[in-house]
């Protein structure tokens, strides 16, 4: 058998190795911006999303949470994104939000349409700024 004296550099590169990926992969994670919130329409958090693939996108959703309760949230959306050039995107959304069926309180409703401008810049191969304004 081995004595710790003899395996103890592996386990220490090893250790500094495993640290390291655990920093780089964090380091990544910050560079494209991944469902949260459970939606899955990314430009309705942040317009600076809209034409980030420099593709048309269509995106639907639909969320309906408590589904057995009465009076559960229910949400819709709808959004559309077109890159104008290579720069540039616009879009659009429309969301509802139902919570209702309350004893002591009326329903609450929302509907909001939403226009988007957003600004995408290559600043290096790897490095991407992009920023947006929502009306």
């Amino acid at each position: 058998m081995k004595s710790i004296k003899s395996i103890a550099p592996r386990i220490a590169a090893f250790a500094i190795l495993f640290g390291c990926s655990g920093l780089w992969q964090s380091s990544l994670a910050q560079q494209m911006g991944l469902a949260n919130q459970y939606d899955r329409v990314s430009s309705v958090l942040n317009p600076a999303y809209n034409g980030i693939n420099r593709a048309v996108q269509l995106d639907a959703l639909t969320k309906s949470q408590w589904a057995n309760f009465p009076g559960s949230p229910k949400m819709n959306i709808v959004g559309a994104q077109l890159p104008l050039n290579r720069d540039f995107a616009t879009g659009i959304n429309l969301q509802t939000l139902s919570i209702g069926k309350f004893q002591n309180a009326k329903p609450l409703s929302m509907f909001a349409i939403g226009a988007d401008l957003a600004y995408h810049k290559q600043l290096a191969k790897n490095l991407h700024v992009s920023t947006g304004i929502r009306a």
